[in-house]
């Protein structure tokens, strides 16, 4: 009989225990809402400050070039080409090689709409970097800081902001997926490194600058790998390290053609 009552009476605490855990569960679901809901603003009022900080700083990079018409047309015809930049200085503008490498007229268009013909000073083909100066340096301009992309690491949360189809100030965000080193032949080339991201990345989007949350340029958009001709989350980026070793930290001067010294075993 004392044994039946005290199964009885563990019967009742396990009920009681059971019943409570429920009321606590019921109590703290509101408040893990609510906490999901406080970081996604929270994460949503940092990334709109940081693109407030610096959708000033990109600009549009329009290009024309001069090329033989198609046969049997005779003559010259004019092939326009369409990216984005960002403003590092007053009159100094990073974006994309491949945009303005062999360009007859380069023009950059401020976030104000404002026109400046650009000329090419300095490049590196391999990095897909460009740095543009303009003929003269606007009013108003706000300068993007770069980065130190030696801390951007995979799975950090990134932004790019540019003019994909033309479409100006479009931002786009994503993570860096990975990570890579071109493979140098020659011990005296400097070493070039690409940020891969999934962020949207399309046509007028070469030469966008890609920001980490802080609002520093972390790379410049070079390419997309893609069997659709549109985003598939596969797009490439030049780092900032990268862009700075190339044409910030000596002399920048461009010819035409990119070249380095042949040594030992490769000459």
């Amino acid at each position: 009989m004392n044994s039946i009552k005290r199964e009885n009476k563990n019967a009742g605490t396990s009920k009681q225990r059971r019943l409570s855990l429920r009321v606590v569960r019921a109590a703290l679901l509101p408040l893990a809402l609510c906490l999901w809901v406080w970081d996604t603003d929270s994460h949503g009022q940092q990334l709109r400050e940081a693109f407030r900080g610096v959708q000033q700083a990109v600009v549009i990079v329009r290009t024309e070039q001069l090329g033989l018409a198609p046969f049997p047309q005779p003559g010259l015809m004019s092939s326009n080409g369409l990216g984005s930049g960002v403003l590092i200085s007053n009159d100094r503008v990073l974006t994309a090689a491949h945009l303005v490498e062999s360009a007859d007229k380069t023009m950059v268009e401020l976030s104000d709409g404002e026109l400046i013909q650009a000329s090419v000073i300095g490049c590196s083909l391999s990095a897909d970097v460009a740095l543009l100066q303009l003929d003269h340096s606007p009013e108003n301009y706000v300068a993007a800081k770069l980065g130190d992309s030696d801390q951007t690491a995979v799975g950090d949360e990134i932004f790019v902001v540019g003019a994909p189809y033309g479409i100006g100030n479009t931002l786009t965000a994503g993570h860096v997926s990975g990570r890579h080193s071109l493979n140098n032949t020659s011990q005296n080339a400097a070493k070039i490194e690409f940020v891969q991201t999934d962020a949207a990345i399309n046509g007028g989007n070469s030469g966008s600058p890609v920001f980490n949350l802080k609002g520093e340029v972390v790379g410049i958009v070079s390419s997309i790998m893609s069997r659709s001709g549109g985003s598939e989350g596969l797009a490439f980026a030049a780092t900032s390290n990268t862009v700075r070793r190339l044409l910030l930290e000596q002399k920048p001067f461009w010819t035409g053609i990119e070249g380095f010294r042949l040594e030992g075993s490769l000459a």
